[in-house]
């Protein structure tokens, strides 16, 4: 044990800070560069390959878990009304589909109308049952189809994508999201609309990234987990999350004496059907002998508002085990909303408590591009990365550095 603790040491003062925000973003601008991050589809690809050949340089054993989804092929999607081409975003689950469908149709209430329903997007990731409710009502009644005029919190403007429940029944007509100023312009002028939606269910296969670092003479493990799929680019919801990962991967396997595993979660926006996975395989290492799960959720160092440039503190959220509130809250409560997860749980952190593991440090949160087609590198910046990886850097540092606790 003194002698591996000893190659540790030796090798921290090589590894690159993970605090480096310019190297962070440079990271980010990658994820970004991949395109769309659906689960399924061509960007979520090129980040899992990406990540797995990052993972498998520094030196870790790497694996892809695969398994099977249902998911619908987007290959296109339109709305014309006015002259002109609106942006939109397509609602999963959509109805059975086979290869286009055209809904041509005028705004307003009743059978063969175009249903526009006023929706305001806080911190929810899911459709509220009110909404949910109102959709399915609205198709009872004989509506072409929906629109969902999503007005967010933050001051972004436009079509905001909800996440998907796996096993959810598909909608009866088509349902899109379209920004709030075009939704309001478009209730105004009673216009003719021509939705097209190209596009058809598959079954696909999706993998999560597994890498591990296993050290002699400790039975002890670390897990850092993040999810990379979601809708669109993923700028500011998953990129500090994923950035932060492969950097404290690169610092991990020089100052945590612990055995390590990294897993990148796909199909976060699909019922978190990756974390799911995981947890239930042989994969997972035992909550007993976890010294620390750390989850980097999303919008981790985000701006607060378009055109900003101070972080998303409002909007962000620290969530812990008892085990873990007092180096959390040391570290974290100043700049992030506290959440003790034996009062509340949400997002893949809720995964990994109820999965029976003690000892959890998770992000979760929000910020004005939050599942928005704009949700891009400029999101966020080098300055509040660096921030944000400290504050985590300290937690590390208190918790699983130095010698391997019994």
């Amino acid at each position: 044990m003194v002698h591996m603790i000893a190659a540790v040491a030796a090798a921290a003062a090589m590894a690159a800070s993970p605090a480096d925000g310019e190297r962070l973003h440079a990271d980010i601008e990658t994820y970004v560069s991949h395109g769309n991050h659906l689960v399924g589809h061509a960007g979520a690809e090129r980040s899992a390959s990406w990540l797995e050949a990052r993972l498998a340089t520094l030196g870790y054993s790497t694996e892809r878990q695969a398994f099977r989804l249902r998911q619908f092929r987007l290959h296109g999607q339109s709305l014309r009304a006015g002259g002109r081409e609106r942006p939109v975003a397509l609602q999963w689950w959509p109805p059975a589909i086979d290869g286009r469908i055209t809904v041509e149709g005028q705004i307003g209430d009743g059978p063969g109308r175009i249903v526009v329903i006023p929706t305001e997007v806080g911190d929810q990731s899911y459709l509220t049952p009110a909404i949910d409710a109102r959709v399915r009502a609205a198709a009872a009644d004989g509506a072409a189809a929906v629109l969902l005029q999503t007005r967010t919190s933050l001051g972004a403007d436009g079509p905001y994508l909800f996440n998907a429940r796996e096993a959810a029944t598909p909608w009866p007509v088509p349902v899109m999201s379209i920004g709030h100023a075009d939704g309001m312009d478009l209730s105004a002028s009673k216009a003719r609309v021509r939705l097209t939606v190209r596009g058809r269910y598959t079954a696909v296969t999706a993998s999560n990234v597994v890498a591990r670092l296993d050290r002699p003479g400790t039975d002890r493990t670390v897990v850092i987990s993040t999810p990379y799929t979601g809708w669109g680019p993923c700028g500011g919801e998953r990129g500090p999350g994923i950035a932060m990962f492969l950097a404290f991967a690169d610092w991990a396997r020089a100052n945590i004496p612990y055995d390590l595993v990294f897993i990148a979660t796909a199909g976060h926006e699909v019922g978190h059907s990756g974390m799911a996975t995981f947890l239930k395989s042989d994969r997972a290492p035992p909550p007993a002998g976890t010294v620390l799960w750390l989850h980097l959720g999303a919008s981790i160092a985000t701006y607060a508002a378009p055109g900003s440039r101070e972080p998303n503190r409002a909007t962000r959220y620290v969530l812990y085990s008892a085990a873990m509130a007092e180096p959390a809250l040391a570290r974290f409560r100043d700049a992030f909303v506290p959440i003790d997860t034996a009062v509340n749980a949400f997002g893949e952190v809720a995964d990994v408590k109820k999965a029976g593991y003690p000892r959890h440090v998770g992000f979760a949160g929000y910020g004005p591009h939050h599942h928005l087609p704009t949700d891009l590198a400029q999101s966020t910046g080098p300055d509040i990365l660096a921030d944000a990886a400290n504050r985590i850097l300290a937690l590390f540092q208190a918790t699983v550095t130095g010698t391997p606790r019994d």
